[in-house]
């Protein structure tokens, strides 16, 4: 469970490896305005990312003749293994590019990125960069990654879902809770049979999801944890939170009896067979669901409810995209420069086309109905909490969290103001010996 102790045994394993094999990849392309320059970056993108790095390439040396940039693709965990062992040799890519969480992961074990302050200082787009964007990109008061898009959420509905029971784009809890009993209990599709749910959040993998997507939709940060000097866990208001957002399986019974047990793929499976009137949206699903056939002009893209009346309906934004250039990359000066590129209208209208997203906001994109949302400026966004740049210890506190969550879920509802304070008490021992 707790992946930091599994990465440092990858890291020495892999190391090893790569040392005996010689793994001596690449040729002697020093650094000269004479010389070609070949920049190498890896990532786990797939052929999206490949191709987004061959476009920028291509784009880039128009302008820098001489450099060259080269992609390959690894599935994660591969990645991560390979990145992690590179770091402590002499054979890592002049440049990763991955979700910054899973970047500062690997920084947090081996302090192999340097800092990117003084080249995002000096960028003239980074008046686009948000405090938002900000929340993921830094470790130790340092700029890790420099941000080319972000990963953000919205609350999807089924439009014609909305029409035949009869409601309108949900605002408030109440709404919501309304809603999501009316897609429960009405045949909104109109097939005759008992078998849609209101809502769908896989509860089986990464539970803690569904509570930062409403806690953090409903414009709130410290979703579990109070940070400082002396972090502590919720306050008094976000437990009843978390016990509004749990009662959706248990009490309410808007949500499909599987997601108990469902992960990420499980989840799609249902939202794409049409049989779910809720659900979260990323930006990177709807390039694939505006072509679906049951999706299809048939769904809408909005902020997440208010939980009270203090609260404000937001997108929640997930992770960012970006580079980082490891300490040992053999083109650390050509690596900036190219990162000072990334933020210019042509490099961001790349990021649009394989990812659906950007940083800047001034650009137009010729986009559908259902991503524009995601691309106005004007849409509020909330940033989940990222503790996992903060805490060294944050992998043993959250094994604590999940326990908790995966047992108030299981659980009666009158149970979980003792399930929320055990779990409390549990985080906060961590918490305790981790200090001291």
């Amino acid at each position: 469970m707790i992946r930091v102790r599994v990465l440092k045994k990858i890291l020495l394993l892999t190391t090893i490896s790569l040392l005996v094999a010689g793994c001596n990849q690449k040729a002697d392309t020093s650094s000269s305005a004479n010389k070609k320059v070949v920049l190498t970056v890896w990532h786990d993108k797939g052929d999206d990312g490949i191709k987004y790095i061959q476009e920028l390439s291509q784009v880039y040396q128009k302008t820098h003749p001489n450099v060259e940039i080269v992609s390959t693709s690894f599935p994660t965990n591969q990645w991560q293994q390979k990145t992690l062992a590179s770091i402590s040799t002499n054979n890592s890519p002049d440049l990763v590019f991955n979700d910054a969480s899973r970047i500062l992961e690997i920084q947090q074990n081996t302090k192999g990125f340097i800092g990117l302050n003084k080249v995002i200082e000096k960028s003239k787009e980074k008046k686009f960069i948000t405090p938002e964007d900000n929340s993921f990109i830094h470790f130790n008061d340092e700029e890790i990654i420099y941000p080319v898009n972000r990963t953000l959420a919205g609350l999807g509905i089924r439009k014609s879902w909305l029409n035949n029971v009869n409601e309108k784009f949900p605002t408030t809890w109440n709404d919501f809770v309304r809603v999501g009993k009316k897609f429960s209990s009405q045949d909104p599709d109109g097939n005759g049979k008992h078998d849609t749910s209101g809502f769908i959040m896989h509860l089986g993998v990464d539970p803690g999801q569904m509570f930062s997507l409403f806690i953090n939709g409903s414009g709130n940060r410290n979703v579990w944890l109070k940070d400082g000097p002396k972090p502590t866990v919720v306050d008094k208001e976000n437990i009843n939170r978390y016990s509004e957002i749990s009662q959706l399986y248990t009490k309410n019974r808007i949500m499909p009896k599987d997601a108990i047990t469902q992960d990420f793929s499980e989840m799609y499976k249902v939202i794409e067979s049409g049989t779910v009137g809720m659900f979260r949206v990323g930006n990177w699903n709807v390039k694939k669901w505006d072509d679906t056939p049951v999706l299809k002009n048939d769904y809408i893209v909005g902020p997440f409810p208010k939980m009270n009346k203090t609260d404000s309906n937001n997108f929640v934004q997930l992770n960012v995209r970006g580079f980082a250039v490891p300490k040992n990359s053999q083109h650390q000066k050509e690596s900036k420069e190219f990162l000072q590129f990334l933020l210019s209208e042509k490099a961001q209208k790349l990021s649009f086309k394989y990812f659906s997203s950007t940083i800047r906001t001034d650009l137009a994109f010729n986009a559908s109905d259902t991503l524009k949302p995601f691309l106005n400026p004007k849409t509020n966004i909330t940033a989940v909490d990222t503790y996992f740049s903060k805490y060294e210890y944050y992998r043993n506190m959250n094994e604590k969290y999940e326990q908790m969550l995966a047992e108030l879920v299981n659980s009666n509802p009158e149970n979980s103001k003792d399930i929320l304070k055990r779990g409390s008490n549990n985080i906060n021992e961590v918490i305790k010996i981790r200090k001291n």
